[in-house]
């Protein structure tokens, strides 16, 4: 769903709602905003979620964002700031939107944080067991030409040569295939499939840190 047309949405519920308050208990919360966290979040992560765990989401980062901004009282501007990037409308900072931006910011930053510092091979060994389909190429001239076309559930002997990319995409990756040396190339979709496998892996692996931090 594109941002414009989700924004619409987010505007819709506000201007077209009569709300009602669902959970009064230190903090507000109505069923429009409700709804609309809901609606984000399903739309950002692929997954509908109940009521009750959104409420205990919403809930756990409205305190978290009021705690931080004792220290730091530019918390809701610098989330005002992201929103305003990632969806191109002034009119979505509302409480609902910041709420969800401020859990997506921290998540997507213990997700890079364990990717740098935590993930190794054992990992992406296990994350590879849901490949399907993955094909990479072979080439002789820095990937201009595909020499060859390899599955990689049936050559899992690439594997190693994968995750030194996934490490660093900087890196120019060699293979030995049949007496010769050829530079393995992935495609930007295969990139991609393997960069969602990596990034909902690491999510559940952080999970109980994200639960953590908010409740701290």
């Amino acid at each position: 769903m594109s941002f414009r047309f989700f924004t619409l949405i987010i505007l819709l519920f506000y201007t077209n709602s009569f709300s009602e308050i669902i959970y009064d208990k230190e903090i507000i919360i109505t069923n429009t905003d409700l709804e609309i966290f809901k609606n984000i979040y399903k739309n950002e992560y692929g997954n509908i979620i109940s009521d009750q765990y959104a409420i205990k989401l919403y809930t756990l980062n409205i305190k978290k964002i009021n705690q931080i901004s004792q220290n730091n009282s530019f918390i809701r501007d610098d989330i005002d700031q992201i929103i305003e990037f990632k969806f191109k409308n002034q009119n979505l900072k509302i409480e609902p939107v910041r709420v969800f931006i401020f859990y997506n910011e921290i998540q997507n930053q213990l997700i890079n944080e364990y990717f740098k510092e935590s993930f190794n091979y054992s990992n992406f060994i296990e994350i590879s067991q849901n490949f399907k389909n993955l094909k990479v190429g072979l080439s002789l001239n820095q990937c201009l030409t595909i020499e060859k076309v390899v599955d990689i559930n049936e050559n899992t002997n690439f594997l190693n040569k994968i995750y030194d990319f996934i490490k660093d995409k900087n890196k120019i990756i060699k293979t030995e295939f049949n007496k010769n040396s050829y530079e393995i190339c992935i495609s930007e979709d295969s990139t991609k499939y393997i960069e969602t496998l990596l990034y909902e892996y690491i999510k559940e692996q952080t999970k109980s840190d994200l639960l953590k931090y908010l409740y701290s």
